[in-house]
């Protein structure tokens, strides 16, 4: 899959607005990649998933298409803003970015946040897991 930048197709804001923006200390991406946000006692929880959430809710479907079609931390992004934001008609687009051969230096963890319907994405999703499991082992 080839990578565009944003900039290309008109869209070089939602790199800031969405990837490095920062709600804590880090950059969003970072954030995310690390399920920082997820371990109770964040100091930055609560703050991080409100702006998550409304962008979720505000981010429009040409913004996630270009975040998407960039690089890895962009996509990281666009997933979980597609997932908290449930959008469905982007269901088969993040489940074929899962199933993508994972290169050595992408860090393991990946937006998992799919509704587990219909039944074809639960298995597809379990193909992705056992496989990257395999992949992640020393």
């Amino acid at each position: 899959m080839p990578f565009q930048h944003p900039e290309e197709i008109g869209y070089g804001h939602v790199i800031e607005r969405y990837v490095t923006g920062k709600d804590s200390d880090h950059p969003r991406y970072l954030e995310l990649n690390s399920a920082r946000v997820l371990r109770p006692g964040w100091p930055h929880a609560e703050r991080f998933a409100r702006h998550l959430i409304e962008d979720a809710a505000t981010i429009t479907d040409a913004e996630l298409e270009a975040l998407l079609a960039h690089e890895w931390r962009s996509r990281l992004t666009a997933a979980w803003l597609i997932g908290v934001g449930r959008r469905a008609s982007f269901r088969e687009r993040v489940v074929d970015l899962l199933l993508l051969p994972v290169p050595r230096r992408t860090p393991p963890t990946r937006c998992r946040d799919l509704d587990p319907q219909p039944p074809t994405n639960v298995i597809r999703v379990q193909g992705y897991q056992a496989r990257t499991c395999l992949l992640s082992l020393p």
